[in-house]
């Protein structure tokens, strides 16, 4: 009797359980409910932001929508941890447990994000603010403040992020129902998207305030550079800007002709010396600061022109920014036609380059009128609208993968991210294989975008690791009214030992017409050919040129070689051949090959077509960026190049 009565209170203990977890269950998936249409509201008004024009008001909708999600979510803990805590030690249901783990990390997950994504919403609400009393600053400077009177929010809403990553990093998606997993499935990759960033920008938050004028005032040099005039590092430096940056807030810089530079140059002795390429085709014995950028190597250009800087101004720049004129091309194509002092109509991305050429008639009023462009598409990025916003970050993105943006910081953390990311233009080290082509138009006319020049490159890799390299590059001159005279130079890794280079431009006759009538004092013709040693002229196979003497430059084997290309089609074919050792990395069993070709800054797109084979009798592992083409041994690949790319084969 006694154990019965036992028995009967037990049941009762149970069943008072069961129906206690009944009830936090139903109240659980109540709340759960709420939160869903609470978030759900949230992305609507998100959605709908950009075509309102009281934002402010919209976002603080948002934030209240969010807030009573986070809040749904709060009161949502209680009755998942008990019935997580029932399901796991009751013998009576243990079904179900993986699937009420699974939505604990997920609330926790989902916890996390809110309060991170608050924070940003507050920021917003904050920047959009009527009376803040920062109504005569643009967005642009007014969130930059914000962060900055905020950083302790920032950084917890940076940890928020990352626990919620780690949250979502555990969720068992499989056991969940299937129409819970879309969403899980849509919001997991952002968020460790959105972590993965912010793990590597939150270090950074404080030497970025300090370059955005923080800590006192910044100052940056602005290098305007004409792709359509190319030179090493994206163009024909012919406008410059000192942009100051005060607080986050940037003034439109005075853009100025190149020529008008403080004291000009010439004929000063504390400037370097011109290079031997450009003092034998353009003249200058010292290297002015329009033909500063002669190295291809970005922060080597930079050092040179800050230094320039710092003569004429008593100080240096706190960061050098090249941009070319595909840049700006590319950012009205973000903001829409704008007005132009000096142009009539809108000037649009479509029209740009027509409004470009149309320098021959008067260049001085002209280069006016570029400056005022420069100076409107400055000020319009400055002010963006919400509207306009998005487009403008992807166009900056896009140019700086495009090398049409260069930085060169002085902050030392901001510039290893920015070369982290190869926004530097920098030659990169590299422990393989390397190629780099960059071309100087010292025509000084603006046909740089008709020269379309085509690589092939045969690499075969010997049993022992060496590799012998066959490099054909193709220049075509589309220009149908004046012909091209092209300095070359051809990079190459620093173990690479050149056993010829030939160029072939028409014929014998044509070749020495070209070159009497377009280089400077002959240099390449007769006996001046002769005795400069690097050169010389081969009568065993018509219209050649051979390069017999390489030079080194940034940890590379440079060739340099002046190409002149008759308009209407005009070409010239170059062949390379190379070899070179310790290119192949062994390790452990294996052997690994990478190439490493760079795209130049502001030239048209590089074709390139590249067949690889790999020694006989070996087997592949891996493959990036090459194709098997059917033969044994031999992989290829055949690519437009708008940004630096890295192939690479490892194999035993």
């Amino acid at each position: 009797m006694r154990h019965s009565h036992r028995l009967s209170i037990r049941l009762c203990i149970v069943l008072l359980i069961l129906a206690l977890g009944l009830v936090l269950i139903t109240a659980a998936w109540l709340t759960a409910r709420s939160a869903e249409d609470h978030l759900a509201r949230s992305e609507a008004l998100l959605r709908g932001l950009p075509n309102v024009s009281d934002k402010h008001a919209r976002l603080e909708k948002i934030r209240d929508e969010l807030a009573q999600t986070r809040s749904a979510l709060e009161m949502l803990g209680t009755p998942l941890e008990f019935t997580e805590s029932f399901a796991s030690t009751a013998s009576l249901a243990p079904v179900g447990g993986e699937e009420i783990a699974a939505y604990l990390h997920l609330l926790q997950a989902a916890r996390h994000s809110l309060r991170a994504a608050l924070v940003g919403v507050e920021a917003a609400i904050a920047i959009t603010a009527p009376d803040n009393g920062q109504e005569h600053l643009d967005m642009t400077a007014r969130a930059l403040r914000w962060v900055n009177q905020h950083r302790a929010e920032l950084n917890d809403s940076l940890y928020e992020l990352h626990a919620a990553n780690r949250e979502f990093a555990v969720v068992q998606i499989n056991a969940l129902p299937p129409d819970r997993r879309a969403r899980i499935e849509k919001y997991r990759p952002l968020v460790a998207q959105a972590d993965a960033w912010s793990q590597q920008l939150g270090p950074l938050l404080d030497p970025a305030l300090d370059a955005l004028g923080f800590n006192g005032p910044r100052t940056f040099l602005i290098l305007f550079q004409n792709n359509l005039e190319l030179r090493p590092t994206g163009g024909f430096i012919g406008l410059y800007g000192i942009a100051e940056i005060d607080r986050g807030a940037i003034s439109v810089p005075t853009i100025r002709d190149v020529y008008n530079f403080p004291s000009s140059p010439l004929g000063r002795l504390d400037y370097l010396p011109a290079p031997q390429a450009l003092r034998d085709y353009l003249g200058p014995s010292i290297l002015t600061f329009q033909d500063s950028n002669w190295s291809p190597d970005f922060p080597t250009t930079a050092r040179v022109v800050a230094d320039y800087y710092r003569r004429e101004f008593g100080r240096a720049p706190d960061g050098v920014i090249a941009v070319n004129f595909a840049m700006m091309r590319r950012l009205l194509a973000a903001l829409g036609p704008i007005e132009v002092s000096g142009i009539n109509g809108p000037l649009t991305a479509e029209n740009f380059y027509d409004q470009y050429q149309d320098e021959r008639a008067n260049k001085s009023a002209h280069k006016q009128t570029m400056a005022a462009l420069g100076a409107a598409l400055l000020e319009h990025s400055r002010r963006v609208e919400w509207a306009h916003a998005p487009a403008l970050g992807a166009a900056l993105l896009e140019s700086l993968r495009q090398k049409e943006i260069l930085l060169a910081l002085s902050q030392p953390a901001l510039q290893a991210f920015v070369h982290e990311m190869n926004w530097d233009g920098a030659i990169r080290a590299t422990p393989g294989d390397y190629l780099f082509i960059d071309d100087a138009n010292l025509v000084t006319e603006k046909i740089s975008g008709d020269l379309q020049n085509r690589v092939a490159a045969d690499v075969r890799i010997d049993s022992d690791s060496s590799v012998q390299t066959t490099l054909v590059i193709t220049s075509t001159n589309q220009s149908d009214w004046a012909s091209q005279r092209v300095y070359r130079r051809i990079y190459l890794p620093a173990a690479a030992q050149l056993d010829q280079l030939n160029v072939e431009i028409g014929t014998e006759a044509e070749v020495l017409a070209v070159l009497q009538a377009q280089w400077k004092d002959n240099h390449l013709v007769g006996q001046t050919l002769k005795d400069e040693s690097h050169y010389t002229w081969s009568h065993l196979n018509l219209h050649v040129l051979q390069v017999t003497d390489p030079e080194r430059e940034v940890d590379k084997t440079v060739i340099g070689i002046p190409l002149p290309i008759p308009e209407n089609g005009g070409r010239a074919i170059l062949r390379l051949t190379y070899h070179a050792m310790n290119l192949v990395r062994n390790a452990e069993g294996q052997r690994e090959y990478r190439l490493l070709v760079q795209q130049q800054p502001g030239a048209t797109p590089l074709r390139l077509f590249l067949r690889v084979a790999l020694p006989a009798g070996t087997t592949l592992l891996t493959s990036a960026g090459l194709q098997w083409n059917g033969d044994v041994s031999h992989w290829q690949a055949d690519v437009d190049f708008r940004q630096d790319q890295e192939f690479s084969l490892a194999f035993y």
